[in-house]
């Protein structure tokens, strides 16, 4: 399997087009309007083009692009992230070393969650529970196979007001549980999710 490149591209930054080129036959294009993820672009057949502001600007549907502005807006309006007690469960089986990096960014959230918990899905051996102690946060142990029963355990382990599961192998944006929590501002919201 070959490794693609992956390529951040501000929309709202001012540099000029031609700073930025991709050198690799193809790559994945994850465009952004300042901190605010807006798309992405699957781009095949690179070398030596310049990657081109307007066109991959075309690619955004102009409601999100819109709504990426107002929320960068209302943020920097707003100031402080809102006072909500959230528990972050992070579901894994034998994925200690990937599990240490998604714990790893946790500390940069914006806001801070109360609880994080580690559900341990029947891994085979104590590198888990390890990486889980290591980053000083909760561990439960989960012995049927399954995300729905993981995830069962984690909801049952939690004390936030809002519960946000995370996969094992990702590193979070640093607005990440701030956001998530915002979009709970209206009272007939009781579900939201993101770009994956």
């Amino acid at each position: 399997m070959t490794r693609q490149t992956i390529i951040h591209f501000d929309l709202a930054a001012e540099l000029p087009a031609s700073a930025i080129r991709a050198s690799e036959k193809s790559c994945f294009i994850i465009l952004w309007w300042r901190d605010c993820p807006v798309g992405q672009v699957q781009d095949v057949g690179f070398p030596g083009r310049t990657l081109d502001r307007v066109r991959l600007a075309a690619t955004v549907a102009p409601d999100v692009l819109e709504h990426a502005k107002q929320l960068v807006n209302d943020e920097a309006r707003l100031g402080q992230p809102p006072a909500v007690d959230a528990t972050v469960v992070i579901c894994t089986r034998d994925r200690p070393e990937v599990l240490a990096r998604c714990l790893a960014s946790l500390p940069q959230q914006t806001l801070n969650p109360m609880q994080i918990i580690v559900v341990d899905n029947a891994s085979v051996d104590g590198r888990t529970r390890e990486a889980a102690v290591s980053a000083g946060v909760e561990y439960v142990r989960e012995d049927r196979r399954g995300l729905d029963f993981a995830r069962n355990a984690g909801a049952s382990a939690a004390r936030g007001e809002i519960i946000a599961y995370t996969d094992d192998d990702v590193y979070l944006h640093s607005r990440w549980l701030e956001r998530l929590v915002r979009a709970f501002d209206a009272p007939e919201v009781m579900v939201v999710t993101g770009l994956v």
